[in-house]
């Protein structure tokens, strides 16, 4: 599983994170954190016209892996079906939670049916999680997910574009 920070990376560097054509609703997708974590807020930026109708949050703990976690619900967002942009703006949601987890749970109940999605999927161009990531031992130089607060909000990310994200961040990955 890959932490928050790569998913981040991701987004800003491949084509957005789709799911397989025609697929059966309700979609799961669980990602892990590097170790468990006090998670303030969570923000999903959805690709604009692969539009999820519903995504229920949820955060998991415990030692055994993801499978066999205990998960508490967190909540959920519901996505503009876009139609008044004509499919061309992306929504950023940002929810502020105050949960304790290893693993995140996303669960997609459908899709927006629109006439540029055929094949029914759901896209998710970013995801972050911020928070504070618990100590291991206390000579770890930083525990928070986003040290650099300047560039831990997906809103800064995407409204200045990827080559003003390289100056900023020195060409490297924050995190």
């Amino acid at each position: 599983m890959a932490n928050t920070t790569i998913l981040r990376a991701m987004a800003m560097s491949t084509q957005d994170g789709l799911c397989t054509l025609l697929r059966r609703y309700p979609q799961q997708v669980v990602i892990e954190l590097t170790r468990s974590a006090t998670i303030s807020q969570i923000q999903l930026l959805s690709h604009q016209h692969k539009i999820a109708t519903r995504v229920e949050i949820f955060a998991g703990s415990g030692v055994s892996g993801a499978e066999h976690a205990l998960w508490t619900r967190l909540g959920y967002m519901s996505l503009d079906s876009n139609n008044r942009s004509q499919y061309q703006a992306r929504e950023l949601k940002s929810v502020y939670v105050h949960a304790t987890g290893r693993w995140l749970k996303f669960v997609v109940h459908r899709c927006h049916v629109n006439r540029v999605n055929l094949f029914n999927q759901v896209g998710v161009v970013g995801l972050n999680v911020i928070g504070q990531l618990e100590a291991i031992d206390d000579t770890s130089p930083s525990n928070a997910l986003h040290p650099d607060e300047s560039t831990q909000d997906l809103a800064f990310d995407f409204n200045v574009g990827i080559e003003c994200w390289r100056i900023h961040s020195n060409g490297r990955v924050a995190g």
